[in-house]
């Protein structure tokens, strides 16, 4: 079971939901909730939103379901607005693998504001 499909049953069963329930409130099929469950599906993107306001999460439940969330994308969209933004993406996407962890670390200070 992935961190995600964790959190989510961990909010289900806290709430005394069942996976209609559930699939129910997210507009979604059963089968789909359990495959995010048991991380046998990724969730889509804003599947995290679509979580946090059906279920009303906040604090630290919300920030739990959050980061779990991101660990289980595996794929991500970007849509650049520049052909600067293009280029960088597009280069980031095809390097990204043969980048050591001191180079993502570095990419990662940037993106926080601490590389500047």
């Amino acid at each position: 079971m992935h961190p995600f499909g964790k959190q989510l049953k961990i909010i289900r069963v806290s709430r005394d939901q069942r996976l209609l329930d559930v699939a129910n409130l997210l507009g979604k099929s059963v089968a789909f909730i359990s495959s995010v469950e048991r991380g046998d599906k990724q969730p889509p993107s804003g599947f995290d939103d679509l979580v946090i306001n059906a279920f009303g999460l906040e604090g630290t439940e919300k920030d739990d379901l959050r980061k779990a969330f991101s660990r289980a994308r595996t794929s991500f969209e970007i849509r650049p607005t520049t052909e600067v933004g293009l280029d960088t993406a597009s280069m980031l996407a095809r390097r990204f693998n043969d980048l050591d962890e001191l180079d993502i670390m570095r990419i990662r200070e940037i993106l926080d504001g601490k590389g500047e």
